[in-house]
């Protein structure tokens, strides 16, 4: 849906059909989802890629097989350590933490930048070392998206 001159209008073939099989004689509720920053989540993703291809842990074995490193894991790790998660009591009722939801879309500009910056950071001290700086860091994200286009 789109709103013009203060009138919802449907946007596309489907809103459409959707408006078209409303009833005029009852009151509609919406419910309005905002999407997420496309370009923030991309770059967002291209940061943690670039931390998890530059990751070597050490082998483990856990039962008699090799544990091989996990992306998702790697993202909520690395979260976790830049300070954005909540403090949650498990089935064991140990606290851990839990890496929160990256809801772009509900996030001021700052509070976009202040997670970009502090998982950077998460990953100087503990990935790329003395390799890289912020805007090595900044520039090769931008270098991604700009390929990605």
């Amino acid at each position: 849906m789109m709103k013009v001159n203060g009138h919802l209008i449907p946007a596309t073939d489907e809103d459409a059909e959707l408006i078209a099989g409303l009833r005029k004689d009852r009151r509609l509720e919406f419910s309005v989802t905002q999407k997420n920053d496309l370009i923030m989540h991309r770059r967002m993703f291209a940061l943690f890629n670039l931390g998890f291809e530059a990751w070597e842990p050490e082998e483990v074995t856990y039962q008699g097989e090799v544990v091989a490193k996990e992306k998702e894991r790697f993202r909520k790790d690395t979260t976790i350590l830049a300070g954005y998660h909540d403090i949650v009591i498990d089935i064991k009722g140990e606290a851990r933490a839990e890496a929160r939801s990256l809801a772009f879309g509900k996030m001021s500009d700052e509070d976009k930048r202040k997670l970009f910056v502090a998982v950077s950071n998460v990953l100087l001290a503990r990935v790329l070392g003395s390799n890289w700086n912020q805007q090595e860091i900044d520039e090769y994200v931008d270098r991604i998206l700009a390929f990605g286009t």
